[in-house]
């Protein structure tokens, strides 16, 4: 929900996509815009929002990371299943 509202929020992308991905025993969910990206190294003061959803991961076992595309970002959760 995180990384969809900051989508939605911060990034002015004119499209997001959801998808979800199962192989195996690991579950990958992404959110993906073409906005203007994000630079996870900077967080405003006051802002844990990334911080967060990094701890929320590692609390059940999984991972996250954020992709810089050419035009957008990708948050990226796996989680094994």
């Amino acid at each position: 929900r995180e990384a969809l509202n900051n989508a939605m929020k911060h990034s002015g992308a004119t499209c997001i996509q959801l998808k979800l991905q199962i192989k195996k025993k690991t579950c990958c969910f992404s959110v993906t815009d073409n906005g203007k990206g994000i630079n996870e190294k900077i967080n405003k003061p006051g802002s844990n929002g990334l911080i967060n959803m990094k701890k929320r991961m590692e609390d059940i076992e999984g991972c996250i990371e954020w992709l810089s595309l050419k035009r957008g970002t990708t948050v990226k959760y796996c989680l094994a299943v």
